[in-house]
């Protein structure tokens, strides 16, 4: 079974950006992460992120894939074709490490692919790097 590293994100469509992040900041304590006209980020105390995308029309806000969660997940390919497998609908082309799908119930989550197991692999070699450094450092100081 694959391993999902952390939700990443959800996404929810909104009419209204401007009395959401008052709703979510003012009645339930969220800090806003990033807001502009089109995108309101919200973080809350343990650092789940919430985002609202503006739409301004009726198919968007009805018909559209709504909330979207976001996954990072350290086996990128593997998941994409489980995922596959299991009857989820690819909607798009996977880009820039993260590909969408849409679920039987029409709800919508995208993956993307955790670099985090890359970074730990690379430390992992610098680490072993400097200690043959440091074993061939200490020969030479005995001899």
């Amino acid at each position: 079974m694959k391993q999902i590293s952390f939700v990443s994100n959800i996404f929810i469509f909104a009419k209204e950006l401007q009395q959401t992040s008052s709703i979510y900041t003012v009645c339930l304590g969220f800090k806003i992460k990033f807001m502009n006209e089109n995108l309101l980020e919200l973080e809350d105390a343990r650092g789940l992120k919430i985002s609202y995308l503006s739409v301004n029309n009726f198919a968007q806000q009805t018909k559209g894939y709504s909330p979207v969660i976001s996954f990072k997940v350290t086996e990128f390919d593997d998941v994409i074709k489980q995922l596959k497998t299991y009857g989820a609908l690819q909607e798009g082309e996977t880009k820039d490490n993260i590909a969408y799908f849409k679920f039987p119930n029409d709800e919508m989550i995208s993956i993307i692919k955790d670099d985090q197991q890359d970074d730990d692999e690379q430390a992992t070699k610098q680490q072993t790097q400097m200690e043959i450094e440091i074993e061939q450092l200490l020969r030479k100081i005995k001899i």
